[in-house]
C-alpha cells in the first residue's frame, strides 16, 4: 500500500481528503475519503472534469471508475467483486448502526458485521502460511499462521507487515480485530492472548518487535 505521508511528501495528495478517524472514532490517516480529483483538463465552455485516483502499486486501490465494477483480477480474490466481501454500493458492510438490516449478511455469513474477512467463511481447513488472501491479507483467527507461522515470512518481506499493521509493527486501523478473538501465541498451543473487538494487532502483544 503507497502511504497517504508519502503520497502529501508528493504533492500527489491536493484537493483529497484523508480518513483522520474511522467510524469508531479511532485514529485512520491511512485512508482516504475521496476516489476522484480536479483534472487539469478544462471543457472548452469552461469548468474542469473530475480524475480517478489511480495509484496502480496500492494493493488496495482499484483502476475501476465505479464501485460495483470494481474487484476483478489481480484487485480482487480470485474473480471476485469488491461488493462480494464490502456489500452493495448503498450498503457497505459495516453499517455503524448495530440494528441496520444491511449487515445482516455479514452477520449471517461470518458471525459479525463487517467485511467479510473470515476465512472459513468461504474454505474450509488450514489454509496455511499465505498471504494470497484478498488484498494480499494473511489468514485471520487463531490459525496456524498467527500462532508463530509468519515469522520467517515477515523477515523475509517486512512492508507486506507493514501495509496493514503499522511501519514500525505498532498496529493501525486496519490491524485492528473485528471481533473477539482469542489467538494461540505459539505453534505449540501452550500460550493464548484475548482480544476484544477494536483492539490494534501489534507485533510486541506476543514477541519483540522485529519491524
Amino acid at each position: 500500500m503507497m502511504q497517504v505521508a508519502q503520497l502529501q511528501n508528493n504533492n500527489q495528495l491536493q484537493d483529497v481528503l484523508v480518513n483522520n478517524v474511522d467510524s469508531m472514532g479511532n485514529p485512520d490517516g491511512l485512508r482516504l475519503q475521496m476516489t476522484y480529483k480536479k483534472s487539469n483538463h478544462v471543457f472548452n465552455g469552461g469548468g474542469t472534469t473530475l480524475a480517478l485516483l489511480d495509484y496502480p502499486n496500492s494493493r488496495f486501490a482499484t483502476t475501476e471508475a465505479l464501485y460495483r465494477l470494481s474487484g476483478s483480477g489481480d484487485k480482487g480474490h480470485g474473480d471476485l467483486s469488491c461488493e462480494n466481501c464490502h456489500g452493495s454500493t448503498h450498503a457497505i458492510w459495516p453499517n455503524k448502526n448495530p440494528f441496520s438490516n444491511d449487515n445482516k449478511a455479514a452477520m449471517d455469513l461470518q458471525g459479525h458485521a463487517g467485511p467479510i474477512i473470515e476465512c472459513s467463511t468461504c474454505h474450509t481447513g488450514d489454509l496455511g502460511v499465505t498471504l494470497d488472501g484478498p488484498h494480499g491479507m494473511h489468514p485471520v483467527g487463531d490459525t496456524r499462521f498467527s500462532a508463530g507461522g509468519h515469522e520467517k515470512l515477515a523477515e523475509k518481506n517486512k512492508d507486506a507487515c507493514r501495509a496493514c499493521h503499522g511501519k514500525n509493527g505498532e498496529g493501525s486501523v486496519l490491524s485492528r480485530v473485528a471481533t473477539d478473538r482469542t489467538l494461540t501465541k505459539d505453534e505449540h498451543g501452550n500460550k493464548t492472548i484475548h482480544l476484544a473487538k477494536g483492539e490494534l494487532v501489534t507485533c510486541n502483544l506476543c514477541h519483540k518487535n522485529k519491524l
